[in-house]
């Protein structure tokens, strides 16, 4: 009966205890309790949004991989609209070969160093590269870097100015004038800063949690030009969460041969997140549990009592967890196997506390995380093994509590660990003293310090290296001059030009008619023909005796045409050649061609001479005949020719043959012969390859369609035209079937265009067209 009323009172006692620890007097301290005081760390990733002076939105993010207390890989990523953007990579590591224990022992002897290299593009997709290094010592730090361009020149526009002049001279005696005509073309550019230099550095207050930073850029190119780029920002990070605002400004000034504006202002306004916990105690702690004995009771009469003890088992990382898991290993479970007699017997009079722990690679949050589900764990076995739920507290204290110092592996996997702790009720020993009145146990918690790395040291190794983002350009501009000169304008007297006359015996040759013998000139320039208008029986053209003519077959009578001449200098005369065609003689027959059609492997007998004539009414005859490609031909005895395809031919075959009058007269003719349907319908038209030349700039409109043709006679249309370059041309088809090429700057040489070509039934065919730029000088 005592045994049970003392456990009923120790039970009481406890459970009050355990009431006043949760909502009483003597509750465990939390850790984010704003009585601590906190400091900045950073965490392990990171993104922002902003906006720039102009509106334009940019985000960016980071990452840090492989942070193990004494180096970090940091990597970002940003980007901004209309293409701009950038990618950089870190290496942060303490200088000296200290370790993370230096951190902790020594953290004035240790000094973060920094490398980087970066990438940066503007909305042009100009880049530029940057390689840099930093160094920094408690809150200060300093970077520097250089940079260099990785794109070329970007067109930007060009400006024409065309200005003209009046020449003057003598030639041969004869005064002239002359219009020249000088154009001159700009084209801009822009490229960017082909070499760069900058530092920037920077002043981070704990207290007021604000990092102020600051910096000077000098980047030169070509041309006489340079750029200085001066920089401030300001980064105000708020207590305890993971946002920070972030405000900075460039002002800059250009200089160089081409620039128009040589000075401007940016700005950018950022809003930061970071995940995970970006804070931790200055001086971080753990809380240790103090239970103050109770006041000896008198002496009574010596007997075995039932005593209350505190059971406290910490079982170390060997039997419980492998490196960065949660689930329990077998040993463990065996550990916790032989607790259960005590944990499931009569003498336990208190809930059971179950606490993980971790050892300090890894961020803080994270450690924190997997303490609580090593405490899980645990907990969810020895459930499994017969323990009420309702008996049993967990809680994690991450690596704020460890029992070895974290400085090597073996201590680190010894801090791996979880620990049980409950209150039981065994018998003493010893004679226990007479009852007293009971006294209760007081219990208080403890902080107790921890070794931890420098805070600036953390912030120092995940705060990434500066340098200037943005890709600045400079001008300049490229110049080329063509010069045109209009024809001479001669002060001259024209020539006088007399008419001609001459007989010629009908179907005379071609004959000469030196028609510049009667004709002269004031100034005795030499004088040339220039035009001939077509006579009305005959042929009239150019020949080195001045005109030869020629009169049509069976004519006579009268024939009549001008003829126009020139001095060379501008002055020029018409007059009129009179031809007598006389009676002379036989004159030739005169042959039509034929054509004809029949089925394939069938003979068609054509009457040739049907058509036929002869001027002076002779009777005509055949006289020979031709050998057609695919057939063969005979002559029959009543003035026809029979033709007979070869088997297995369809198209269309031809022949020629000779008609004579039996006076010496004769003439030739051509016949056709469609053999089945011709060919299988339709035929495709013919496009053929064309060239053709354009000023740099300028415009032409290509006939493309003048060498093509369709051996159906059928009408053909340009249906598409293509660029196939190295040219920037714009490309328009017109109403007539021409191409228009208009030029644009930046290229010349020899360019292609492709264009295509129907007939409107349902056959498209394609040619080439070659197109020279000529530069003028």
């Amino acid at each position: 009966m005592r045994r049970s009323l003392l456990a009923l009172s120790i039970a009481l006692a406890l459970s009050a205890t355990a009431h006043a620890q949760e909502n009483g007097a003597t509750p465990k301290p939390a850790v984010n309790d704003p009585s601590i005081p906190l400091t900045y760390v950073g965490a392990n990733a990171r993104v922002s949004l902003g906006v720039n002076e102009d509106g334009d939105i940019n985000g960016e993010a980071l990452g840090i991989f492989g942070f193990d207390g004494d180096s970090a890989w940091i990597g970002q990523l940003w980007l901004a609209e209309h293409g701009a953007g950038g990618v950089q990579f870190d290496y942060h590591w303490l200088l000296g070969g200290k370790t993370r224990q230096d951190t902790i022992d020594n953290p004035d002897s240790v000094r973060v160093a920094k490398a980087f290299v970066a990438v940066d593009q503007n909305i042009w997709n100009d880049r530029k590269a940057t390689l840099g290094v930093g160094y920094q010592k408690n809150d200060f730090f300093v970077d520097g870097y250089l940079s260099g361009a990785i794109s070329g020149s970007r067109f930007v526009g060009s400006d024409t100015d065309v200005s003209t002049a009046t020449l003057s001279g003598v030639e041969n005696g004869h005064s002239y004038t002359q219009l020249q005509t000088t154009t001159v073309v700009t084209d801009a550019f822009e490229h960017p800063y082909e070499h760069g230099i900058g530092v920037r550095l920077g002043q981070y207050f704990d207290n007021s949690l604000w990092r102020l930073r600051g910096g000077l850029d000098y980047e030169r190119g070509k041309y006489n030009s340079d750029q200085l780029t001066l920089s401030l920002g300001v980064d105000k990070y708020f207590r305890n969460t993971g946002w920070s605002l972030s405000l900075d400004g460039e002002q800059l000034k250009k200089s160089g041969d081409f620039e128009l504006d040589k000075n401007d202002t940016r700005g950018w306004l950022s809003l930061r997140y970071e995940f995970g916990q970006s804070y931790r105690p200055r001086e971080p702690y753990r809380l240790v549990e103090v239970v103050a004995p109770a006041p000896a009771p008198a002496a009574a009469a010596a007997s075995a009592a039932p005593t209350l003890v505190r059971n406290e088992v910490k079982l170390d990382g060997d039997a419980f967890f492998n490196f960065d898991q949660d689930d329990l290993r077998a040993d463990a479970r065996a550990a916790l196997d032989e607790l259960l007699a005590r944990l499931n017997g009569n003498s336990r009079v208190s809930r059971i506390l179950i606490t993980g722990h971790t050892d300090s690679v890894g961020s803080v949050a994270y450690n924190q995380g997997l303490s609580e589900r090593r405490a899980a764990s645990a907990k969810a076995y020895l459930l499994s093994r017969g323990v009420p739920a309702e008996q049993i507290d967990t809680r994690g204290e991450g690596e704020l509590n460890p029992s070895f110092p974290n400085d090597t592996p073996a201590n680190r996997q010894k801090n791996r660990r979880v620990d049980i702790e409950f209150l039981t009720v065994e018998e003493s020993t010893t004679p226990a003293p007479a009852p007293a009145p009971a006294a209760e146990s007081k219990v208080e918690w403890k902080r107790e310090p921890v070794a931890a790395p420098a805070a600036w040291i953390e912030r120092a190794l995940r705060n990434p290296a500066q340098h200037k983002r943005t890709v600045d350009v400079y001008r300049f501009e490229r110049s080329s001059t063509a010069t045109a000169l209009g024809p001479r304008q001669f002060a001259n007297t024209a020539p006088n030009a007399n008419d001609d006359s001459i007989t010629v015996a009908r179907d005379a040759a071609a004959t000469p008619i030196a028609v510049l013998a009667n004709d002269t000139d004031p100034e005795n320039d030499a004088l040339s023909v220039t035009g001939i208008t077509p006579p009305a029986h005959g042929t009239a053209s150019f020949s080195s005796a001045g005109v030869t003519y020629t009169p049509a077959a069976g004519y006579v009578g009268t024939d009549t045409f001008t003829y126009s001449i020139s001095d060379g200098y501008g002055g020029s005369d018409t007059a009129t050649v009179t031809v007598t065609i006389g009676d002379a003689g036989n004159r030739p027959p005169v042959a039509v061609n034929d054509s004809a059609r029949t089925a394939a492997a069938t003979p068609v007998t054509v009457n040739v001479l049907g058509n036929d004539s002869d001027p002076d009414g002779d009777s005509l005859s055949i006289g020979a005949v031709g050998t057609p490609a695919h057939g063969t031909v005979v002559r029959n005895s009543n003035g026809s020719v029979t033709y007979t395809p070869v088997a297995g031919f369809e198209g269309v075959d031809s022949f020629s043959y000779t008609v004579s009058d039996g006076r010496g007269g004769s003439a030739t003719a051509t016949v056709s012969v469609t053999v089945g349907d011709g060919g299988g319908g339709n035929r495709p038209p013919l496009a053929r390859d064309d060239a053709f030349g354009v000023i740099k700039g300028g415009g032409a409109d290509f006939p493309v369609l003048a060498n093509d043709s369709d051996p159906d006679g059928d009408t053909l249309r340009v249906i598409a035209v293509e660029n196939l370059g190295p040219h920037q041309a714009t490309l328009t088809i017109n109403p007539d079937g021409s191409i228009r090429f208009q030029h644009v700057h930046g290229t010349n040489g020899l360019g292609y265009i492709r264009y295509t070509i129907t007939d409107d039934h349902g056959h498209e065919v394609t040619a080439t067209v070659a197109v020279t730029v000529t530069e003028i000088l």
